[in-house]
């Protein structure tokens, strides 16, 4: 949603009823480790969720649909699905929406905030920090004027483990333990 790497023609608020939006990716590149893996965003069945519907440009459909499909489908995990979204108007439109495929390795299906947060608050890799990415996802929904109460949650989570790690950094008697 905040760094869509494709052109598109028109951009508005949608809600995908039957999928939500959950942390259920585990993150090996970009923003993880094999050593310190993090967590990614994808769809997971049941719920809505909303987002943002783009829509792209006739005139190069073909080259942003190619460049889409490079970056969703390098891993394999999604399975690239046809689904009715809600605009904001209220209009009904079909969109090509990326699901993640429970069957994946990269799938985890615990995505308790408990669980997730400590690996988003201390994953990082050649793409920056997790938490950056967290952040910057929830400052695009804010933006847009769209709620997301469990992301808000995790949000304060991850936050609050920087928070103390950062404590734990520059207190001299935690460094002597």
């Amino acid at each position: 949603m905040w760094n869509p790497v494709f052109d598109s023609e028109e951009v508005q608020p949608a809600t995908l009823f039957g999928w939500h939006r959950a942390f259920c990716l585990r993150l090996t590149a970009g923003r993880g480790t094999h050593s310190q893996p993090g967590r990614m965003l994808a769809l997971k069945e049941g719920g809505k969720t909303t987002g943002l519907a783009f829509r792209l440009p006739e005139e190069k459909l073909r080259e942003e649909l190619e460049l889409l499909w490079k970056r969703e489908m390098l891993t394999g995990c999604y399975v690239p699905t046809w689904c009715e979204l809600t605009l904001v108007s209220g209009q009904q439109v079909t969109a090509l929406v990326f699901i993640m495929d429970s069957a994946h390795p990269l799938f985890e299906a615990d995505t308790r905030y408990q669980v997730i947060a400590p690996l988003i608050a201390n994953a990082s890799g050649p793409l920056g920090t997790n938490a950056q990415y967290l952040f910057a996802l929830e400052q695009e929904l804010r933006n847009h004027g769209m709620q997301d109460d469990c992301l808000h949650e995790l949000v304060d989570q991850v936050r609050l483990l920087q928070k103390a790690a950062n404590a734990d950094n520059c207190d001299p008697d935690s460094q002597a333990r």
